[in-house]
């Protein structure tokens, strides 16, 4: 992954947050230079990093963290119709109250609130 492009087209980073079935999903979407395939591969596991300071903790502790909650936390490229990449999302889903009420939560429409802001 790289750091933050300050020339890029739409430097805003933006948080969708969707509930849907139960579940409670967030996407923080940028407009960078998106993640290569090893990188994507790889950025979960302890230690590694992109960063020459990085301790290569950081992604693998919120990981562990949503999933000991019943979540999962995953990163995709944003790719255009042309296949040009526009940027990266990373999407954490976390499923709402307990795994019992979960079957009851598939009952209510999709709702979406998107929060943008400059950075």
């Amino acid at each position: 992954m790289h750091e933050a492009r300050p020339n890029a087209v739409d430097p805003v980073i933006r948080i969708v947050v969707k509930l849907d079935a139960g579940f409670v999903c967030i996407s923080v979407i940028d407009q960078g230079p998106g993640v290569d395939e090893a990188t994507t591969e790889r950025l979960f596991e302890p230690f590694y990093s992109t960063k020459s300071d990085g301790m290569g903790m950081g992604l693998n502790i919120c990981r562990s963290i949503i999933e000991s909650h019943r979540g999962r936390l995953w990163v995709v490229n944003n790719v255009e119709a042309d296949g040009h990449i526009t940027g990266a999302t990373f999407h954490c889903s976390l499923p709402i109250g307990e795994p019992h009420d979960l079957s009851n939560g598939g009952s209510e429409a999709p709702r979406t609130q998107t929060v943008t802001g400059e950075l």
